[in-house]
């Protein structure tokens, strides 16, 4: 296991892992991962305090790969799958008269900036590592949920999102191994593997 968080104080990226992590801490750690600001309060571990990792950085890849290569793996034997939270198109926007304040502009400005840089970082580290085995790539096809709805439950939206994922991830599997990262790659054809 590796979990990732952000010391609120220095702003330091940190992961934590079985190796650097008491037993009785492994459990802080998780939440410090999962502390998602304004939804969740600050976590304490070792008296320092930590938010969501994603707060900077929302795939951390390099922690995985970089454990794996401490264990001994080559780059070559590493086999990666990953399954993006993001969708790779962004919902249009009609704007009603009444939307087109600054705050709703502002915040489509941000849902936008959030997309692109993370399928960025993805296409960025892709093109960092073309040693990886890259086997399966799982990204919505659609976007089932706004950011706020995760903080209710709701049944019925839950299951949507769960057979959402089950159906990409079939369609993933489909093109067979590595078949899903080229796809991804032709948005970004200066990232090659």
């Amino acid at each position: 296991m590796i979990s990732s968080a952000v010391d609120v104080e220095s702003g330091v990226y940190t992961s934590f892992d079985w190796d650097n992590l008491k037993q009785d801490e492994y459990v802080t750690a998780v939440l410090a991962s999962a502390s998602f600001p304004f939804a969740f309060p600050m976590t304490e571990l070792r008296g320092r305090y930590y938010m969501d990792g994603g707060t900077t950085w929302n795939t951390n890849i390099i922690s995985a790969i970089d454990k794996c290569k401490q264990l001994g793996y080559k780059e070559e034997e590493i086999v990666l799958d990953i399954m993006q939270l993001d969708p790779m198109s962004i919902e249009p926007w009609h704007p009603t008269s009444n939307q087109t304040n600054t705050w709703n502009y502002y915040m489509r400005a941000q849902g936008l900036k959030s997309n692109y840089q993370s399928l960025n970082d993805l296409a960025e580290f892709i093109h960092a590592n073309p040693k990886l085995n890259y086997r399966y790539l799982v990204i919505p096809s659609k976007s089932l949920m706004a950011d706020w709805q995760m903080l209710y439950p709701n049944p019925t939206l839950n299951a949507a999102v769960i057979e959402q994922g089950k159906e990409d991830a079939q369609a993933a599997l489909a093109m067979g191994e590595g078949g899903s990262f080229k796809k991804f790659l032709a948005n970004f054809p200066w990232a090659k593997i």
